[in-house]
């Protein structure tokens, strides 16, 4: 059933970029654009960006629709009005499966009135039903999909096997292996490829909510049970360390297991309470707690023979409090994360895999409103985006989008402030999600309601057009200088410097410097007045363009021969 032509959004990207105010002279942080989709104070609660092609496709809800939108930064559109679009909850550690990508199609579920919610796919300008799984208006699809090799892979049914393993490629689609007989649900879900196979989540009344594998075929899909009998292991946060596939599960508390090939066991040194698995180099680290100690910072070279290898990196609230890190994100030589302490609340912190290495980047929220209150910053989100790390904090302002860059293990990390992200409930979705080349931010906007904003990945600046010089060559005579035009993310900040030269030249080079040319004293402004000790000389005109990603140069061609 082909789908309507995508019509352009009345979605108004407002003008001003949001940055803070900043001299002239220095260089600007990534601009961040905000969209307001839907007009008004309704807002559109964009989520789910997912890059395909030149465009980044998206969930938003407009008019009482559940649409499928996008965007490349310049055009947002509608895709189609023709399907709503069920949207998957993100919750915190686990993967947002809400589209799919496979070749030229973004798979999803949709629903309508006639079908259901069923298997849907897009690519762009065409959208159609794949296939309707439950008939009638049963509902077919839940939206949970994962691409591995020529098939992308989900959770659908009929009312008479309930919610099972399926696959597509787009011409074929078809149940790969009823995991609960009968009626009920298996509900397979948090998909992860490893060694070219399937692993996820799925439940049966003998088991539990327990390991699956798949290799796309019903005999190749195999259950590990890891916790006795109908109890749940509830596998989750599954990373990839030493070639093995390291994962959570417990039927109490979360411990740690990992994968080889077809064996699955749990690691001999496992602490209690493990959360958060993030690799960072040669070691895994994540947050746990033992008899001693709360929940604190861990870390494991992964040594199957070695206890020593694993241990509490740093008790950083002493005791058996605990200090609770969460948000483990690698960047460069550094883990950030956020912990609890009582005179600080929750804070930032960074670590470069030593006990001494290890401290709080920035208490960036101080002033209590209340007598005694020691308050959080609670940042939340951390996401590495172009060499930088960005995160939700409330400060001593309100809550802001924070940007951390590190320039070496043990250097003091900056921390800027950017514009304010606006509060509201993170547990169904993320408020940073990096898409393409660009990041994403779910906002309240004032009076826009809740909105998102875009930063496109910072680039070096490169010169589109060269400067260019015109008017008399004659002493005496003003020249105006053309400073050219310039691409790059933020946008270049360009400065000027008029040269005089020995020789004439009809290029327009790239260089910081060119033989023969010497700067005129005092001559950066866009005009300059030929004098005396120009006669017989030659102009040119250098620009340079700079921004955090670099500095670049372009020459004008040289004038003609200044003329007494």
């Amino acid at each position: 059933m082909p789908a309507k032509n995508p019509r352009l959004a009345a979605a108004l990207a407002l003008a001003l970029s949001l940055i803070v105010a900043a001299p002239t002279s220095a260089l600007q942080p990534p601009d961040l654009h905000t969209v307001d989709l839907v007009p008004g104070s309704d807002g559109s609660y964009a989520a789910h960006f997912t890059h395909m092609g030149a465009w980044d496709y998206f969930y938003a809800y407009e008019s009482g629709h559940q649409g499928l939108w996008r965007t490349n930064g310049a055009t947002t559109e509608l895709v189609t009005d023709q399907v709503e679009v069920a949207s998957y909850n993100s919750y915190y550690r686990h993967p947002d499966q809400t589209f799919a990508v496979l070749g030229t199609y973004l798979y999803f579920a949709g629903s309508t009135a006639a079908e259901g919610q069923e298997l849907w796919r897009t690519d762009g300008v065409n959208t159609e039903l794949v296939k309707n799984i439950a008939p009638g208006t049963a509902n077919g699809v839940s939206p949970v999909f994962k691409k591995l090799g020529a098939y992308v892979y989900f959770s659908g049914g009929t009312t008479a096997t309930g919610l099972e393993l399926w696959r597509t490629n787009g011409s074929s689609t078809s149940l790969v292996k009823e995991i609960e007989p009968g009626t009920a649900d298996s509900n397979p879900y948090g998909f992860f490829e490893f060694n070219g196979k399937l692993y996820f989540s799925a439940f049966t009344t003998l088991h539990g909510a327990e390991l699956w594998r798949t290799d796309g075929t019903s005999a190749g899909t195999v259950e590990f049970d890891l916790a006795s009998g109908s109890a749940n292991s509830s596998p989750g946060d599954f990373t990839i360390f030493q070639n093995r596939m390291f994962f959570l599960a417990g039927s109490d508390y979360f411990h740690l297991w990992y994968a080889t090939g077809d064996s699955v066991s749990e690691f001999p040194y496992t602490p209690n309470d493990v959360h958060d698995l993030t690799v960072m180099g040669s070691s895994l680290y994540f947050a746990a707690s033992d008899i001693d100690h709360g929940r604190e910072l861990w870390v494991t070279t992964g040594d199957l023979t070695d206890p020593a290898g694993t241990s509490m990196l740093k008790d950083i609230w002493e005791g058996s409090q605990g200090s609770f890190p969460m948000y483990l994100t690698a960047m460069g030589s550094r883990l950030y994360f956020t912990a609890y302490l009582d005179d600080t609340g929750r804070e930032l912190w960074s670590t470069n895999g030593l006990p001494l290495g290890t401290s709080m980047v920035a208490d960036l929220h101080t002033q209590s409103t209340m007598p005694g209150e020691n308050p959080n910053s609670d940042p939340k989100d951390l996401t590495v985006f172009a060499g930088s790390l960005y995160l939700h904090a409330i400060t001593d302002v309100g809550p802001q989008l924070i940007r951390v860059d590190s320039a070496s293990s043990f250097a003091v990390q900056t921390v800027t402030p950017l514009p304010d992200a606006g509060l509201f409930s993170e547990f169904m979705q993320r408020r940073l999600t990096v898409s393409g080349d660009k990041l994403y931010v779910q906002i309240n906007a004032p009076g826009a309601g809740q909105e998102y904003a875009w930063m496109q990945a910072p680039a070096a600046p490169a010169s589109v057009a060269a400067p260019v010089i015109t008017g008399t060559a004659k002493v005496g005579k003003v020249l105006t200088g053309a400073r050219g035009s310039w691409s790059g993310v933020p946008s270049a900040i360009t400065s000027a410097q008029w040269y005089r030269c020995s020789a004439a030249g009809t290029t327009t080079p790239a260089t910081s410097s060119l033989s023969g040319c010497v700067a005129i004293s005092g001559a950066t402004k866009a005009t300059y007045k030929a004098v005396t000790a120009d006669k017989g000389k030659y102009l040119r005109l250098r620009v340079t363009a700079k921004n955090e990603s670099g500095t670049v140069y372009r020459w004008s061609k040289a004038t003609g021969k200044i003329a007494p």
